[in-house]
């Protein structure tokens, strides 16, 4: 009994284990994600919207 206990046991922190993983594969790639998009993005959409306003302010 005390065997057949334990077999669960480990089966379910290897669950758990798994899930984990999966989990923190999502969250690096959401976090790699807001990482372009804070770093490539963002100054671009500044930079196009500057080119706009100075041309729209000199014209």
């Amino acid at each position: 009994m005390g065997l057949l206990l334990t077999l669960v046991g480990l089966w379910l922190l290897w669950k758990l284990f798994k899930l984990s993983l999966h989990l923190l594969f999502w969250i690096a790639i959401i976090a790699v994600a807001a990482f372009f998009v804070k770093v490539l993005i963002l100054p671009a959409v500044l930079l196009i919207g500057g080119i706009i306003g100075w041309g729209v302010l000199h014209a």
